[in-house]
């Protein structure tokens, strides 16, 4: 699986569908219309205790920090509700850039109530095969994830049969989808982007988002071969709410020798409050399904 698979999958499973199976086979560069990483002006305050450390520490420590920051949160509280709307570009290289570029409106939520928490993921405007759904639940019987596409024809890259299906949400008993454990995202852990290389963390300072405090947290990314060669860099940035620790905005932009991609989420709502009917239901059937 390619680079730009790799990424996409880490934000939104099904957006790479239609180009999963041919990404990575091209070797020629490319440059979409990406959105560039939003501003956060650098009030002068000083950096929660929290947050403080963050440069100073390796980059995969810093990175373990910010996820248990979240998590501790998270913990801490039976209910809680996030909302973010986006948007999504992906721009292979080559000539299936042209009929497999994504750019579209991207919306997610991670709600808990009780010990159970969800999240849901959805990008609206996929070419050929329209909304793009995932779902992951953590309830008190069992850990789902749930897709508007068969698991097993995802992870195995079946693009024939993927396009004839039913776009259905369906429903199978695990955290791992396609190879990425979808918990771990749910947990606001960025360690899975490590795949695109280390995170560089180069930018720690106080702001705000829409009058909330937060800490800008920046960095980069730079992808090498064993042998040191350079083949896609990188860039991020997320705002981490000073109350709740989980970002209020976030962004990343990546390109390689297999195409480009870039993410941009902001958050449209937040609070400790939760609806015990939706964090509790599946969108669809649960199926026995080895991913």
């Amino acid at each position: 699986m390619s680079i730009l698979s790799t990424i996409a999958i880490i934000i939104l499973i099904i957006v790479v569908i239609g180009a999963i199976a041919v990404l990575g086979n091209n070797n020629k560069s490319t440059t979409p219309n990406q959105a560039q990483l939003p501003q956060f002006q650098n009030t002068g305050g000083t950096v929660p205790a929290a947050f403080s450390s963050i440069l100073s520490q390796p980059s995969l420590e810093a990175t373990q920090s910010l996820a248990a920051l979240s998590a501790g949160y998270l913990s801490s509280t039976t209910r809680f509700s996030v909302s973010y709307k986006g948007v999504l570009y992906i721009q292979p290289s080559g000539a299936i850039g042209a009929i497999a570029s994504v750019s579209s409106p991207l919306y997610m939520n991670e709600s808990k109530y009780g010990a159970s928490t969800k999240l849901s993921l959805n990008a609206t405007s996929i070419p050929i095969l329209g909304n793009g759904r995932l779902v992951y639940a953590a309830l008190a019987n069992g850990t789902f994830t749930c897709t508007n596409f068969n698991a097993s024809d995802l992870s195995a890259s079946n693009i024939t049969k993927l396009l004839s299906i039913s776009h259905g949400m369906s429903c199978i008993r695990s955290g791992t989808l396609a190879g990425v454990n979808i918990s771990s995202i749910a947990k606001f852990n960025l360690s899975s982007l490590s795949s695109l290389g280390a995170l560089n963390y180069t930018k720690d300072y106080q702001s705000t988002y829409k009058g909330s405090p937060c800490t800008y947290i920046a960095g980069n990314m730079v992808q090498t071969t064993s042998n040191g060669i350079t083949t896609g860099t990188g860039e991020f940035g997320e705002c981490m709410s000073d109350t709740y620790y989980v970002p209020l905005s976030f962004a990343i932009s990546f390109s390689g020798s297999s195409g480009s991609a870039s993410i941009d989420l902001n958050e449209t709502s937040i609070g400790n409050y939760s609806n015990s009917s939706y964090v509790n239901s599946l969108p669809g059937p649960a199926a026995q399904i080895k991913t």
